[in-house]
């Protein structure tokens, strides 16, 4: 099972730091095909699958006062929030 999120520019540097020193000392065959973004903004977060080979995805956004989830797919998801300017998370998942 396979996790992407997006969060501040701080915790992003700080995960990068860990995921490159974990990436050094051990190597973790991929669980799933397919491939995805998240982005995370002042406005809006977003998330997308693509799938492949019989994986499924889903991909979540929240955002202020907003949050969507979706189910699981085996072609493609999309997840979008907006509530005004604030802060929020985005991430996708394959299985």
């Amino acid at each position: 099972m396979k996790i992407t999120r997006r969060r501040s520019l701080g915790t992003v540097v700080l995960a990068t730091a860990l995921a490159f020193g974990g990436a050094v000392a051990t190597s973790v065959p991929a669980q799933a095909a397919g491939s995805g973004t998240a982005s995370v903004s002042l406005v809006q977060a977003s998330a997308s699958t693509t799938t492949s080979g019989g994986t499924q995805g889903r991909s979540y956004a929240q955002h202020g006062c907003a949050s969507f989830l979706s189910g699981w797919a085996s072609s493609s998801t999309w997840a979008k929030a907006s509530c005004g300017l604030s802060s929020g998370e985005a991430w996708y998942q394959f299985r």
